[in-house]
């Protein structure tokens, strides 16, 4: 039920992404463990509920872009 999430491609020089603020939202009311990877691997995971209107915010100072391949947010929802 991810409806989108902002940056979508980020081109920065340098080590870390400080200062950088992943956003997003859902298409409909969920609820379960949001997921950041790095290059398959979890960096950061939160159990959430969420509203459409509500507002997704990501740690995106935890992501080094040293041997960045790719990043990937995730939603495992709970059964309702």
């Amino acid at each position: 039920p991810l409806r989108y999430i902002t940056p979508q491609v980020v081109a920065i020089p340098g080590d870390r992404l400080n200062g950088l603020q992943c956003r997003g939202r859902v298409t409909r009311p969920a609820r379960g463990t949001l997921k950041l990877l790095r290059n398959g691997e979890v960096l950061w995971r939160h159990e959430v509920s969420l509203w459409p209107e509500q507002r997704i915010r990501l740690p995106g100072r935890r992501i080094s872009l040293d041997a960045l391949e790719a990043l990937e947010v995730r939603l495992d929802e709970q059964p309702a």
